[in-house]
């Protein structure tokens, strides 16, 4: 955590109702996992809504917990992060008290106190109007996952960029790799920072540089998007074949590339040096 940073744990639903008690009870379970640090709030928001715009307009970080209807199986989680958070909300219902949140994203931003980093995770719920009802199984197993993602998200935000490719180096599949030779571009408008991957000889190297202009394949992506793949919150091909990154070369090499790891590159266990 940065020197004087604030965070805002924030579990927003009503126990009442089903799995709309998913974000109280993974809040609640993350003060239970971790001793939260002085300048970590963890709250049970409830269904307060502009009740909360106080803590939240003192957060530099905001993360919230909560059932989210995305269309997905139920209890299957997703994050959403910074400014799609608010986007997202406004173009899709999500809960019973989705509109207080919302409203309470909008306050903050235009009083000019808004936390510079949103984090949303949700689960699928399967069950949002059983009144007195508890978590449905699928929800409840959820939990659990929903904090280690929170934490995971935490250090993956605060990792170099030189740590997620050393460690991506370290999985590679020394014999599947065998014959290849490959340099590749990766490049971070948002961080303002290029990286060169060559693969030569079954061993992964990597460095900080101008981009390589004989490169095989050159990708532009964001460290956000890079973030969600470290947690595990994008596959290959959604990464590959999607709108989020461009790609100069062929894509199809670069998914090759991407397979040549012992373990799928979006679940890699990030440390800093």
């Amino acid at each position: 955590m940065s020197e004087g940073e604030t965070i805002l744990v924030l579990g927003i639903g009503n126990l009442l109702w089903a799995d709309e008690g998913f974000g109280i009870r993974a809040a609640e379970e993350f003060v239970r996992r971790y001793e939260p640090h002085e300048r970590v709030t963890v709250l049970d928001g409830g269904t307060q809504g502009l009740y909360l715009l106080p803590y939240v307009q003192t957060a530099s970080r905001l993360l919230v917990f909560d059932a989210i209807d995305y269309g997905l199986e139920p209890g299957t989680l997703k994050v959403v992060l910074d400014d799609e958070v608010p986007s997202f909300m406004g173009a899709k219902k999500m809960s019973l008290h989705q509109t207080g949140f919302q409203d309470v994203l909008a306050a903050a931003q235009l009083t000019g106190q808004a936390p510079r980093h949103l984090v949303l995770i949700g689960v699928q719920p399967v069950e949002l109007s059983d009144f007195g009802g508890s978590l449905r199984e699928p929800v409840r197993a959820q939990v659990g996952p929903a904090v280690d993602l929170a934490a995971s998200l935490d250090l993956l935000r605060h990792t170099p960029l030189d740590a997620f490719f050393a460690a991506m180096a370290a999985r590679l599949d020394g014999p599947r790799a065998d014959g290849r030779r490959l340099t590749l571009n990766f490049v971070f408008p948002d961080a303002g920072e290029t990286h060169v991957l060559e693969l030569e000889n079954a061993v992964l190297r990597h460095r900080r540089a101008e981009p390589d202009p004989d490169a095989a394949v050159t990708v532009r992506l964001t460290r956000e998007l890079l973030l969600r793949l470290g947690a595990g919150q994008a596959g290959l091909r959604e990464l590959v074949f999607g709108d989020e990154l461009a790609v100069d070369g062929s894509r199809l090499e670069l998914l090759r590339f991407l397979s040549l790891f012992d373990r799928p590159v979006g679940n890699f266990p990030i440390v800093t040096p």
